[in-house]
């Protein structure tokens, strides 16, 4: 994660604020540890289809306040993966490095005063 103030729900549950850690040159991550369970529940991710839902309460327009992305967790994954957040997307992989899901967000639908969220697409 990339802003210190977005809410992370995994499955309809938000997920822990992130420890602080040392900031780089220009880039500071926020590192949030979800659980990979045998069945789906509320803060922690299970094999097959998982909701993750992103609210942004710093975001810059265009970019949406809000996004919601449905990834697939194979039943092959029995051990740690990597759910990468940004502003504009998410990307999934394995800890070898290989992509499991990837989607994108654009810009929010411009109207006024609306927390709008994103439409977001698969790659």
């Amino acid at each position: 994660m990339t802003a210190t103030t977005m809410a992370l729900f995994v499955n309809r549950g938000q997920v822990p604020a992130p420890d602080p850690i040392a900031q780089a040159a220009r880039f500071k991550a926020y590192p949030r540890t979800v659980a990979l369970e045998k069945y789906p529940g509320p803060q922690v991710f299970a094999p097959g289809q998982n909701t993750v839902s992103l609210r942004y309460d710093d975001y810059v327009p265009p970019l949406p306040t809000r996004a919601e992305f449905q990834p697939t967790i194979p039943d092959t994954v029995h051990t740690d993966f990597i759910l990468y957040l940004f502003g504009n997307g998410a990307l999934l992989m394995r800890n070898s490095g290989e992509t499991i899901d990837r989607f994108t967000w654009g810009p929010a639908p411009s109207r006024a005063g609306d927390p709008s969220l994103a439409a977001t697409n698969r790659e």
